[in-house]
């Protein structure tokens, strides 16, 4: 098993959140994703691979969904 850091980011779909999911990704995070926006998730999600990235469809202000997305 190795030893793979992880990073959750929220805002994801775009902008700087996907920037940062890139970054980290290309340098060999695993990567949680989370934005309301499931069609920017998806594509980002498809740029980078799923065995990279996986992608939650989260409100941060709606805690239930944010805790489901971490659980």
């Amino acid at each position: 098993m190795t030893d793979r850091r992880s990073i959750f980011i929220t805002g994801a779909a775009s902008g700087i959140g996907a920037e940062t999911a890139r970054l980290f990704a290309e340098r060999g995070w695993r990567v949680g994703a989370s934005d309301v926006d499931a069609a920017g998730l998806a594509s980002l999600q498809r740029e980078l691979g799923a065995e990279r990235v996986e992608t939650f469809v989260v409100d941060v202000r709606d805690c239930e969904s944010l805790e489901r997305a971490l659980g």
